[in-house]
């Protein structure tokens, strides 16, 4: 036993906002990967169970799955070509590759997968065949559901091949359904892009065509006939070159004339003088290089002429060909007249051919006498140019009339082609479509655009794919199930905090300590435990039968580990802030009675009576702590006072507040309810002074829980150290953080302690 406490008073430093921290509760969202798999883990059972079920049934399926035959077929859709009665030309709707081909191909899966087919396909093969026959009313629509449903259509991705697998319980009917599948499949292609309706508009516009077509001709032929042409642009081009010929021959003409006229002018003075003197006679004969020369000038003059012709026709008279022209006609005319000056008698032969004899006739009369049948044929070729001219004009004002009736021909011409050709192609359409009627696929088709390129196969045993998903669904639904479930759990319907890091990280809150959630030892155990100590008692101490479990007081006690590490961490937190001064007021509070704040607290007592020098003092502020012995037997040591009176120091007036001595250094007070009530805030700060005057070291108060009548949030701000008994699975964060706030209202220095928890992640995820 302890020597009595000192008489010497004890100063408690009171408490003021000025070393008491406000603390504000934050509220931390997101879930990290850490959280999840503690999630599942925690739920493990519920999952495994779940999976479990979801695999036996998964099982269950697939042993009882029926027996499937399967037939496929492959069609290559190489082009598409849709014609209509109103359009009268063919739109190709695709190529063999790009986006075009694509759409195609999406257009040609629904027309596959059209109701349509399924009902002609039905109501062809019968639906005796196609339904199970066990299957109630085999109506056509029955059996078009059951195609719909067990036809699978693919297309691969840049692909032109369509696949058609079909599955019925029957071997022999996947491949007769098939087979009239795409049959019915080419009758439909043909009704949608190539309508047999196409070949009656084809003729109406083919004879149409026709019609006006044979008209242009009827009013070109007249136009030929009126103008007397056959081809009016070769005859354009002939009379342009007879007219051109007729001028060039005309400008000839006049220029001999001229040369002649010239000749006679020049010739008449050498034979006749003005002086009447005899002239020199000109009979001599030139000699055969004159005559050359002479003819030579004369056909160079002629070239000449017609090549002025051609170049006036294409340049103006100014231009510099023009110019040059005409001065090589002037210079050969030049040295013509210089060889006749020198022989007159070279006049006789400008004609090509002629010789040139001696006559009687004179030069001049001789070039004289040329000149009436040079000037006539000048006269004939002028009306000749004249008609040609004429006979031009009327052909060139016929032309713009005469290119309409030839456009109008040839316009006319193409659409009775094209009309034709879209006729040619309508009736080969209508013959795809009567020979489809009467045709078996598997010994091929006409059709030009789509192949098949593997006819229906012999039907072959394939599982079925439905049961085969719903066997692999129903283990993995189950596991969805049971992770779904616990994570519905876990963030909505359970909000209670389970994990020491949920304190820290979601709430912000300081915590001390983490006591995970332990059993109490067997029965067994305790009995050999008990009976090694059954002999060993002491003054003040109560012992226990040895099949007893051990109390909170006890070494033994499950919880004086944890009791043991808050002490140690008071300490120091005590030591490190400069907290000297006795007592200590330490009190512990939770969110529910069974939250462990009793037990705890007896055993925190009990540990720092058995370190510390001093006294301690337990004070359950509840009225209801299981192990504190009875105040109305009288306490085995009398309790020291320091009041004047000599009275008990910390017995209340009217005999409800006693003290009594559990073990060596440890007192144990109990304040019972009176007349119904609960100890009130009231009565604990009267007693302050009478605790403060006391030898105790420590006095550790069990409070009752938060609550929104409990008296806990009065007496917080008393406390020295304030410990939040938070119980693991059953208070949730919402209660937390508004019981934290309005304790840290009080001013109160508090910790947070988490009672009960469970490690759900395997050790070697733990870290």
């Amino acid at each position: 036993m302890n020597p009595p406490p000192s008489d010497a008073p004890v100063t408690v430093e009171p408490r003021t906002p000025g070393n008491v921290r406000l603390r504000h509760v934050s509220r931390k969202g997101g879930v990290s990967l850490k959280d999840m798999l503690v999630i599942f883990f925690r739920h493990k059972k519920k999952i495994i169970f779940l999976t479990l079920l979801g695999l036996a049934g998964g099982v269950s399926v697939y042993f009882q799955k029926p027996i499937i035959y399967q037939s496929q077929a492959k069609l290559l859709v190489k082009y598409v070509i849709s014609r209509n009665a109103l359009d009268a030309y063919e739109s190709e709707v695709g190529t063999t590759t790009g986006r075009y081909m694509k759409a195609t191909l999406d257009a040609e899966l629904q027309i596959l997968t059209s109701w349509d087919i399924f009902t002609k396909v039905a109501e062809i093969v019968g639906p005796e065949k196609i339904l199970p026959a066990d299957a109630q009313g085999k109506s056509i629509v029955a059996a078009a559901a059951a195609i719909q449903k067990n036809l699978v259509v693919e297309n691969g991705r840049d692909s032109q091949v369509i696949t058609l697998s079909y599955s019925n319980a029957r071997a022999d009917v996947p491949t007769e359904v098939l087979k009239e599948f795409v049959r019915q499949y080419f009758i439909r292609h043909l009704a949608i892009h190539r309508p047999g309706s196409a070949i009656a508009a084809a003729n109406e516009r083919s004879d149409k065509a026709k019609r006006d077509m044979e008209t242009a001709e009827d009013e070109l032929m007249k136009l030929q006939t009126q103008l007397g042409v056959t081809a009016l642009s070769e005859a354009l081009s002939s009379l342009e070159t007879q007219r051109i010929k007729a001028h060039e021959a005309l400008m000839l003409a006049e220029a001999e004339l001229l040369a002649m006229q010239a000749n006679v002018t020049a010739l008449e003075p050498a034979t006749k003088g003005s002086t009447g003197k005899k002239e020199p006679s000109l009979t001599a004969e030139p000699s055969f290089a004159d005559v050359e020369a002479y003819r030579t000038q004369l056909l160079r003059k002629e070239s000449l002429l017609a090549e002025q012709n051609r170049i006036l026709q294409s340049y103006t008279p100014t231009s510099e060909r023009a110019r040059n022209i005409r001065e090589r006609i002037d210079a050969a005319e030049a040295v013509r007249l210089e060889l006749l000056k020198k022989n007159p008698s070279l006049i006789r032969a400008g004609a090509a051919g002629s010789s040139v004899t001696a006559g009687a006739m004179p030069p001049w009369e001789e070039a004289r006498s040329q000149v009436p049948g040079m000037s006539a044929r000048v006269d004939f070729l002028k009306k000749e140019a004249a008609g040609l001219d004429d006979r031009l004009k009327v052909l060139t004002s016929k032309v713009p009339e005469y290119e309409r009736l030839q456009r109008t021909k040839k316009i006319n011409e193409d659409k009775y082609t094209l009309n034709q050709r879209e006729k040619d192609k309508a009736m080969v359409d209508e013959k795809l479509d009567n020979a489809l009627d009467k045709t078996d696929v598997t010994l091929g088709t006409d059709m030009p655009n789509i192949d098949i390129i593997q006819q229906p196969t012999v039907p072959v045993l394939v599982p079925d794919k439905q049961t085969t998903i719903l066997a692999l669904g129903l283990p993995l639904g189950g596991l969805a199930l049971g992770m779904g479930l616990a994570l519905l759990i876990e963030l909505l319907l359970d909000q209670s905090v389970k994990r020491p890091q949920e304190i820290e990280s979601s709430l912000q809150l300081p915590l001390m300590l983490s006591i995970p959630l332990l059993k109490a030892p067997s029965s067994t155990a305790l009995k050999a435990r008990r009976q090694l100590e059954a002999g060993a008692t002491g003054e003040g101490v109560v012992v226990r039968g040895a099949g007893e479990a051990p109390v909170s007081w006890d070494e033994d006690h499950f919880m004086r580990p944890f009791a043991d590490a808050i002490r140690d961490r008071l300490g120091y937190y005590f030591n490190h802030n400069g907290l000297t001064h006795k007592p200590k007021l330490i009190g512990l509070t939770g969110f529910s009675d069974d939250a462990g704040t009793s037990t705890l607290a007896s055993s925190l007592a009990a540990s720092f009576a058995e370190t510390v020098e001093g006294r301690v003092l337990f004070v359950d502020l509840t009225g209801g702590h299981s192990e504190s012995i009875s105040l109305e037997q009288p306490p085995p040591f009398p309790v020291e006072s320091h009041s004047a009176d000599g009275a008990n120091g910390v017995k209340e007036q009217g005999g409800d507040f006693g003290v009594r001595q559990q073990k060596e250094n440890l007192f144990v007070a109990k304040v019972p309810p009176r007349n119904g009530k609960t100890f009130t805030p009231r009565k604990l700060f009267e007693l302050l002074p009478k605790f403060r005057a006391s030898s105790f070291e420590y006095i550790i108060c069990d409070m009752p829980p938060m609550g929104t009548t409990s008296p806990t949030l009065a007496m917080a701000g008393m406390m020295d150290k304030l410990l939040l008994i938070v119980d693991a699975g059953k208070t949730s964060r919402e209660v937390i953080r508004r019981g934290f706030q309005e304790l840290s209202a009080t001013r109160a220095d508090i910790s947070t302690i988490l009672n009960k928890t469970e490690e759900n992640l395997p050790s070697w995820l733990q870290g």
